[in-house]
């Protein structure tokens, strides 16, 4: 297993500690998730949307995650690759 850096392990104790909250998992973009072994997070989202179009044209986007219980903030920003039918491999 690699190792986890410290970004990601504050985020990942505050998603624990928030458990509780019905809102925790979610920022304001769309539901996530880690790549195994990775500090790449997925992203999954409804292709309909006109996101996809606008982050083809401009790849890059901040996620936010707010845990109003103990006041914790997390902003993370980056590349985006949209892997889908058309392109199926991620980087």
């Amino acid at each position: 297993m690699g190792t986890v850096t410290q970004w990601k392990q504050l985020l990942l104790s505050a998603l624990e500690s928030n458990s509780h909250l019905k809102h925790s998992p979610y920022f304001q973009f769309v539901s996530t998730g880690f790549e195994e072994n990775s500090d790449r997070i997925q992203i999954n989202t409804d292709c309909r949307t006109r996101k996809i179009e606008e982050l083809k044209h401009c790849p890059f986007a901040e996620i936010c995650w707010y845990f109003s219980d103990s006041w914790e903030q997390f902003r993370i920003n980056g590349r985006v690759y949209v892997i889908d039918g058309s392109n199926p491999d991620h980087l």
